[in-house]
């Protein structure tokens, strides 16, 4: 049994409104929106992971036995489904979240043996391996899904912990303001099964204003050891589905054959007001050119080449995206910025996507360039933008290393020293590119770190896997205590912490600006770099200048001012890059 207060009730019912007024988050059409204050650091990740450890070990020894459940798929005739559904579903971090979709997946099996078998039937239980649930014909359509288990996770000291699916009782005592969800006395599971891969829940369930009066979901058995403020009995995993239906899925996912031509190319795009790029593959074979956008659907985004011109048609079907577990597709739209001032203290931009048939690229055969001033959205919904990334008057091009000034990094977040962790955090995050948003390879980027405003020295004694003391950290470490985005101190600093990223390609070092973090305000201030410093106005009188170019490794006109990198060649026959300004 397990009872919740009043604000309980209010977030579910708040949630279940939401839905039928059509989904807060997607009014934003994002499924990635999050502040700097939800972040999940490393500290708060390693605490919860202790605590599974603690739960788990005092839910092994729970008395219910552990009843294996059907993992093989079984015999008979198998439909691979679309599922509708609204749902709510409690995340330890975020509180109640809607997983209401016309997207979700679920796989129905007509047994040989008289029986239905669903896989699927509660997708958002956050289990390891998830079983076949068995459901038994009661005569016309309804079908029962008796209490039975339905996957499990393992937990951090090898712990098994099976869930269940059942029927759950809801009540509500106004005078004490507490409610009460537990295991129904009759946790059967009524459905219906249309035949054909067609299942519903049952009329009673089918509430899109109100809460339904049952609930159903995952449940475990919990035993209770000695001090435990819980009792002993089954819990629910705060998941909760009705107004459920089904259809076949019939749609096939676009992918090059092993004819392609497959490129590694970059794509260069735009969110709001700046510029981001990232390696990705493109394929060529015939007419057809295939992008792959997004890597936890399988499916392609297909243009097709007609001249100078890519197009790109809307609504392509992408499969199915195991981390958010919905079918994915990918939307060609337009985009318009648009503001949100609906709160006056956190008013800001985005962008705001429209879906349209198709997008059109410019395409230079020679150099495979491609860009529109169109958008890509691969989206968790088939009719409507809600979307898991987006592309925003994408460019694609080959990569060249030119000298080239990185963006500034990052400062996410900053986490106070606590004697529990023996550490602060700071979270932050590097962007591999210059600042204009082209792309620099990682390879030759790195990061500093400055503590109370001097340079900040990693020592061996303290982070053993580094081969000797450094002040400088390459891009993409990993070893304990640090990472590509946070940093663990051992100590707390006293006034700030700051970062600064350093890029040497084209044969020139570059580095950002300084990003300091005032650990005792919060406050976050920009310190501009010079990198002209020692260099302006350096040409050796014994060289012969060959062709300048600006920053981004674009040839500079005969009158183009500024900072310009310039190759020279001296007498001896060296050659050489050196900075110059032109005023």
């Amino acid at each position: 049994m397990r009872k919740f207060t009043l604000i309980a009730v209010a977030a579910l019912m708040a949630a279940t409104a939401t839905f039928a007024q059509g989904n807060l988050r997607n009014q934003l059409n994002t499924r990635q929106g999050m502040s700097v204050n939800q972040r999940v650091s490393q500290k708060e990740v390693r605490a919860d992971q202790r605590q599974q450890m603690m739960q788990g070990q005092k839910a092994v020894n729970a008395k219910a036995p552990r009843r294996a459940g059907i993992e093989e798929q079984p015999e008979g005739t198998v439909f691979e489904l679309f599922a509708s559904y609204s749902a709510l579903y409690y995340n330890w971090f975020y509180g109640w979240q809607d997983a209401s979709t016309t997207a979700g997946k679920m796989t129905l099996v007509e047994g040989t043996d008289g029986n239905i078998y669903i896989l699927g039937l509660t997708p958002n239980a956050g289990l390891d391996v998830y079983y076949w649930v068995k459901a038994e014909k009661a005569g016309g359509d309804t079908i029962v899904v008796r209490q039975q288990p339905s996957g499990y996770y393992e937990d951090f000291t090898g712990g098994i912990h099976e869930y269940e699916v059942a029927r759950i009782s809801y009540s509500y005592d106004a005078e004490t303001e507490e409610e009460e969800i537990r295991l129904a006395d009759d946790p059967d599971i009524k459905l219906l099964y249309k035949g054909n891969g067609v299942l519903e829940t049952i009329d009673e369930m089918n509430s899109a204003d109100n809460l339904p009066p049952f609930f159903y979901g995952s449940v475990y058995w919990y035993e209770a050891g000695e001090g435990d403020e819980n009792p002993s009995g089954y819990y629910t995993n705060n998941e909760y589905y009705w107004a459920l239906t089904t259809t076949v899925n019939t749609e096939v996912y676009n992918e090059p054959s092993d004819a392609a031509t497959f490129e590694q190319m970059i794509i260069k795009y735009k969110h709001v007001d700046t510029f981001y790029s990232e390696p990705v593959t493109v394929a060529f074979e015939g007419n057809d050119v295939f992008f792959k956008l997004y890597e936890r659907a399988p499916g392609w985004v297909k243009g097709t080449i007609d001249g100078d011109k890519v197009v790109v048609k809307n609504q392509q079907f992408m499969g199915f995206d195991d981390y958010y577990g919905l079918y994915e597709w990918a939307h060609t739209a337009t985009v318009e910025i648009a503001v949100d001032d609906s709160n006056p203290d956190d008013v800001y931009s985005y962008d705001l996507g429209t879906i349209v048939d198709e997008i059109v690229f410019d395409y230079d055969a020679e150099t495979k360039t491609m860009s529109t001033t169109g958008a890509i959205y691969i989206d968790g919904e088939r009719d409507r933008i809600y979307y898991a990334v987006y592309f925003n008057q994408p460019t694609f091009y080959f990569f060249k290393e030119v000298p080239a000034v990185p963006a500034d990094p990052i400062i996410d977040y900053f986490w106070a020293y606590e004697d529990y962790y023996e550490s602060a955090e700071l979270d932050f995050t590097i962007p591999t590119t210059d600042v204009d948003g082209n792309y620099i390879t990682g390879e030759k980027l790195s990061f500093k770190f400055y503590v109370d405003n001097e340079p900040f020295v990693f020592e061996t004694s303290e982070y053993g896997d580094l081969e000797a003391d450094a002040e400088e950290i390459p891009y993409g470490t990993v070893i304990d205590g640090i990472g590509t985005r946070y940093l663990l101190i051992y100590f707390q600093p006293a006034q700030n912490v700051g970062l600064q990223t350093i890029y040497r390609g084209g044969g020139v070092e570059n580095r950002s600006n300084i990003v300091w973090y005032d650990v005792n305000t919060g406050e976050i201030t920009v310190e501009p770099y010079d990198n002209t410093v020692g260099v302006k106005g350096i040409v050796d009188t014994a060289s012969t200048a060959a062709e300048a170019y600006d920053l981004q490794g674009r040839r500079a006109t005969e009158t183009q001012k500024g900072l310009l990198l310039k190759t020279v060649v001296t007498a001896d026959g060296t050659q050489k890059v050196v900075k110059v300004i032109r005023k």
